[in-house]
Parts: structure tokens; sequence; C-alpha cells
């Protein structure tokens, strides 16, 4: 009887050690959910890993582990390839960034974008982790056009991951940056694509952090600046960036930082206000002047007309 008591309470702990390190959803027999990929690779499937010792590993180190090693089960595999492997990561609010080694870069694309899939919907998990980012020897991964891909959460990847992170779409979108001396601001028409998981809204701002194609540009929002989260409801658009946002070229005015967001992302017709935000928090201010409690609508007074277009307007 001493023997069976000492074995539940062994148990016990386990499950207790798991919970406290923030591991995320368990089966009822300690398993962790992990997801992998079919042996085809052309799908994600649900899968469950055995934890040999809870004190061994644990969170991140924990996930990473069974991702690389696999289920048992023998329709699935595992989800990063032997031939690549995690140099690093780093948790810093909410956001896990990932660095992996150059090989990943040898993956096939269309099986690249569900190994990512799986990665982040099984690393948000985690309580402390929300976002995930990945790089590869340091570098920001990007897509097959070149461009950076961002800080991915779970909600990019609902429902058919599988197909919906393949569907792209194309549109032109005007983002408004700052004139050379900072003081007003230029349009510009870029052309672009996007996955369908991805809203126009979140991909505006995403585009204001890479910066103008035109070199006589400046961009607004500091390049070093992560987007938590971008939100509509009732005509709001709600955009929650990092304290790197903080970090401005003081030589581009506050008002055409404010604005370049505001306008750019009024161009949208389901945008009516915008409303900023530093890590969840309106309390303080853009700069120095507007505050980020208030909800500012489109101002067309910093727009300057290129010149090009008041000479085709004359004639």
């Amino acid at each position: 009887m001493k023997k069976k008591m000492i074995s539940i309470l062994s148990v016990l702990c386990l499950f207790l050690g798991l919970f406290a390190t923030g591991c995320g959803k368990q089966s009822h027999d300690g398993d962790i959910l992990v997801y992998y990929l079919n042996l085809d690779g052309t799908s994600i499937e649900e899968g469950y890993f055995h934890v040999e010792d809870a004190n061994d590993r644990q969170g991140v180190d924990l996930y990473l582990y069974a991702l690389a090693k696999g289920p048992e089960a023998d329709d699935i595999t595992k989800t990063i390839p032997d031939s690549v492997k995690v140099l690093d990561y780093h948790v810093n609010d909410y956001f896990l960034f990932l660095n992996f080694s150059s090989e990943y870069n040898d993956i096939p694309k269309e099986e690249e974008v569900l190994i990512r899939a799986a990665i982040v919907r099984t690393l948000t998990q985690i309580p402390d982790v929300m976002y995930v980012s990945f790089q590869v020897e340091g570098e920001t991964l990007t897509d097959a056009r070149g461009d950076a891909i961002g800080p991915m959460s779970a909600e990019n990847f609902v429902e058919n991951p599988d197909a919906a992170i393949n569907t792209s779409h194309h549109t032109d979108l005007t983002l408004y940056y700052a004139s050379k001396d900072g003081s007003t601001l230029v349009p510009e028409v870029q052309s672009v694509y996007y996955s369908s998981n991805e809203s126009l809204e979140k991909l505006i701002v995403k585009k204001l952090i890479q910066g103008p194609k035109d070199s006589n540009l400046m961009q607004t929002i500091p390049s070093s600046t992560n987007i938590i989260t971008v939100s509509m409801m009732d005509g709001v658009c709600y955009v929650n960036l990092d304290s790197n946002f903080l970090n401005q070229n003081q030589e581009i005015s506050e008002e055409a930082v404010l604005y370049s967001i505001v306008d750019s992302l009024t161009e949208l017709e389901v945008v009516k206000k915008v409303q900023l935000s530093i890590n969840g928090d309106t309390s303080g201010k853009v700069r120095y002047i507007y505050d980020l409690s208030e909800m500012y609508e489109r101002n067309e007074s910093l727009i300057e007309i290129p010149v090009s277009t008041e000479e085709e307007t004359q004639e």
C-alpha cells in the first residue's frame, strides 16, 4: 500500500511539474500535444509525445525536443528534419525567436510552410509564447519573394492551415512615408502578394516597418519594431506595437510618424479611425504630443502630391 501511494504521488508531481513550467496542453496520461507532418509532407497532424522526465526538459526545450524527435505513431513523422538544427532561441515579451541552421533554407517551400505552421501551433501552447519569429543563421526568414516573414501566432494557421497558408492574393497598397526633410508624407503605391491568413491592416503596418522602395523617402516606423497585434472593431483599427516603436527617427516629425500609420490604414474603406498602443498600453504618447489613448482619423494636410501627378493633372 505504501509503495502504491508513493507511485501515485510521483505521477502527481510529474503533472504539477509540467503545468508549473508552462508546458501547454497535455492528454490524460501526461503526454503533450505536438503538431507533426503526415508521411507525404502534405498536411499537419496532431500527435502526442510521451514525457519521460519532466525535470529533464521543460517549456520550450521540451517542445523543441518533441518536434525534432518525432511521434511514436507510424503514420506521422517528425516536424523538424534531422538535417536542421535549432542553433539558439530566446523569449522576450511573449515573442519566441528561433534561430535555425542554414539547412532550413534547403527545405522545399511547399513543405516549409507546413513545418512553420506546425512549429508555431505547437510552441504557442506555452503560456509565455504568443508569437514565434523564425531566423536562419541569425537572419530573418524570408518568403519566396524575398519579403521578411514576421512574427506569427497560432491564429495565422487556423482552419486547414496546410491549404490556407499556400493561398496568396495580390493587391496594390497606397502607403505613406516621410519626405526627405521628415515634415510631410509622400504616397507610394506598392504591388504586394500576401497570405490569405493575413489581414490587409496588418500587412500595411508590416510594409511601413519594412520601409519605402523609393530611396528618397524615409520609413516612419523603426525597422526593429515588432507587431504584437493588429485588430479591427466597429471601424477602428487597433495597432499594438512593441516598445521599439518609440526609437523613432527624430528627423521625422511626430505628426508625420502618426499620420503615416493612420493615413495608410484609412486607405482601406473599412478603417475609419486608428488607435495605437505600446505593449498593450495606451497611457503614453506617440512621442511627446499625441496621446495613444486617442483614436485618430485621416488627416490629408500632410500629404505631399508628387510632382509627376501635378503635371499630369495640369495637362
